[in-house]
């Protein structure tokens, strides 16, 4: 009786293990569950756009069937093994995998993409010894999402790799890591071996410090996206945008994620520049849609700037000298405007702020003043304001440099030639041709050059207006040993000459 029992005993506990067992499903089609996961796909093969659905964590390497149309869900699940699709010219394979993780820890491709196949990934795989996502002749991988990393310790890995001939790879999203540190050879985020291989980038992170991050024997690769890591050290990488395919129309930049070269769509600086004028340095001819643009703007001698705009809109100078903008999603336009610059400016934290020649009171001609920041300065007629006070007053002095000689004439007064201490001396030309240069030059004053043939002669020759080409007069030496001249500034008409 107590043997009958225990026999009892154990095939009921035995009864229950397999019928526990049996319940241990990890995939399901619909409301039909299987034991493994390939069972799922094999039994998915003869049905269109079906969807696999893993419901349980599951070690298995997997075959997905010729066939096969749909979506393998991983549910979050973790699939730990790897994935191979082949396919056949009457049974292609068009595969959606997603939505969980797969974990390779065999000596194996996480997951190989043969001919007649193409699959679309948004999904994290981690794989280690071996290649992440490996396309052979004929296949196609699409990877829109998710996160790729490759443990390696050992050489000539790839992340991304195609393989066979024809074979394509379209990224249009996803991060790509490449483990720092490893021993025993360069770690690869894309490499192209197969002969017409073609790959597209068009987004996606390549963020881990590779041995180099693309290597072409064969194929080719079109970039229009994407932000790829500018490692440095001894591990630098090899990313030239030209030299790898950067598509016409798109720039590198540096400046939109530091550290890295994003690829995006390249807009056109359209500029309006007076080279004669103004030297503008940095100022690149078009940028990427993000990138920080930074130049300077020096006016040339005889010139200063009034405004910089970007369509229109003010930019400012920053505390180095710079100006700088953020690249939008368009064409832009930069416009440098410039004046006539006098010799003395009234300078408020290294911007001229009024015109002067000469400065009476606290300032003096040539003196460049740096006034606080936290004041208020305003500028009414010849009179620089500090918070509404009289700072400074302007005199009406100009400016004339003769033969090297700086000469500073009073506004309606004549200053004869290379004189410096006011009429009484004329301007003797002794060689063939003088020319004398009004470093404020202004086209709302009247210039007149006067004449005589000698001294005692200046007093009743007629003045003859002229009119400076950029602020520069040139006299020629008159007949006979010598000439003299006396040059008038004015903001009156001048009597023609007879």
């Amino acid at each position: 009786m107590k043997r009958s029992l225990i026999k009892k005993a154990v095939f009921a506990a035995i009864g229950a293990f397999f019928s526990i067992t049996a319940l241990a499903n990890v995939a399901k089609i619909g409301d039909t569950e299987y034991p493994t996961l390939q069972d799922a796909l094999t039994a998915a093969a003869t049905t269109a756009d079906v969807e696999v659905t893993l419901i349980a964590d599951t070690t298995e390497n997997i075959t997905v069937p010729a066939g096969f149309t749909g979506t393998i869900d991983l549910g979050g699940k973790t699939l730990t093994g790897n994935v191979q699709a082949t396919g056949e010219e009457s049974k292609k394979i068009v595969a959606t995998i997603e939505n969980g993780s797969i974990v390779v820890q065999e000596s194996k491709d996480a997951i190989i993409i043969n001919a007649n196949s193409v699959v679309t990934l948004a999904v994290n795989v981690t794989g280690s010894l071996r290649h992440i996502i490996r396309v052979n002749a004929d296949g196609r991988c699409i990877v829109n999402s998710g996160i790729y990393t490759l443990i390696k310790d050992g050489a000539g890995v790839n992340i991304l790799y195609l393989a066979g001939a024809r074979a394509q790879m379209t990224v249009n999203g996803g991060t790509f890591i490449g483990q720092a540190g490893l021993k025993g050879g360069d770690i690869y985020a894309v490499q192209m071996l197969g002969a017409d291989s073609k790959m597209y980038i068009n987004g996606g992170d390549f963020v881990g410090s590779y041995g180099k991050l693309f290597v072409k024997t064969a194929g080719s690769i079109e970039i229009k996206g994407g932000k790829f890591f500018k490692s440095t050290g001894s591990n630098k990488n090899d990313f030239n945008p030209e030299k790898f395919g950067l598509v016409e129309g798109y720039l590198a930049d540096t400046t939109i994620n530091p550290g890295y070269y994003t690829v995006a769509k390249a807009y056109n600086v359209a500029k309006t520049i007076d080279a004669a004028k103004v030297t503008v340095t940095g100022l690149n001819d078009a940028y990427a849609c993000g990138g920080k643009a930074s130049f300077t703007v020096a006016a040339n001698e005889g010139f200063k700037v009034t405004g910089v705009t970007l369509d229109g809109a003010a930019l400012t100078v920053d505390e180095n000298g710079k100006y700088t903008f953020t690249m939008p999603e368009k064409d832009v336009a930069i416009v440098v405007t410039t004046e006539v610059a006098s010799t003395f400016d009234v300078m408020i934290n290294g911007q001229p702020v009024a015109d002067a020649d000469a400065l009476k009171d606290e300032a003096k001609a040539g003196t460049e003043m740096t006034v606080p920041e936290t004041s208020t300065w305003t500028v009414e007629g010849n009179v620089l304001m500090k918070d509404g006070a009289v700072y400074v007053e302007f005199a009406d002095y100009y400016t004339l440099v003769i033969n090297g000689t700086t000469v500073t004439l009073e506004l309606n007064k004549p200053v004869i030639g290379d004189s410096t201490e006011g009429a009484g001396d004329a301007f003797k030309v002794t060689a063939e041709e003088v020319t004398i240069k009004i470093t404020n030059y202004n086209s709302a004053l009247k210039y007149g050059v006067r004449s005589a043939a000698d001294i005692s002669g200046l007093s009743t020759a007629a003045i003859a207006p002229v009119t400076p080409t950029a602020g520069v007069i040139t006299l020629e030496k008159a007949a006979g040993d010598s000439a003299f001249y006396e040059v008038v500034v004015s903001d009156v008409d001048f009597p023609v000459a007879e």
